[in-house]
């Protein structure tokens, strides 16, 4: 998936967050997650995810984010803090 990318089918939107696209559109028809409908089909924006992302990433996920935060800080550390300073 493009980092770059402004939006997101609902399938996109799933495999991000870990679950089932079927969950996906319950949310967008429940109201949940603010959707578009463009060609038939349902598009999310990018910044219609992040107050979504808590609750839809599952444990396993997180401890990968985690692991992977802890990691680049240990490797690029201070080169994070120079850039700060800056």
């Amino acid at each position: 998936m493009n980092a770059t990318k402004k939006i997101f089918s609902i399938k996109e939107v799933a495999d991000l967050l870990g679950v089932d696209r079927i969950t996906v559109y319950r949310w967008v028809k429940s109201g949940k997650v603010k959707a578009e409908m463009i060609g038939g089909a349902y598009v999310i924006s990018v910044v219609d995810l992040p107050h979504h992302f808590i609750g839809g990433l599952s444990e396993d996920k997180k401890i990968q984010i985690r692991d992977a935060v802890a990691q680049a800080l240990e490797q690029y550390g201070e080169t994070f803090r120079a850039l700060a300073q800056e």
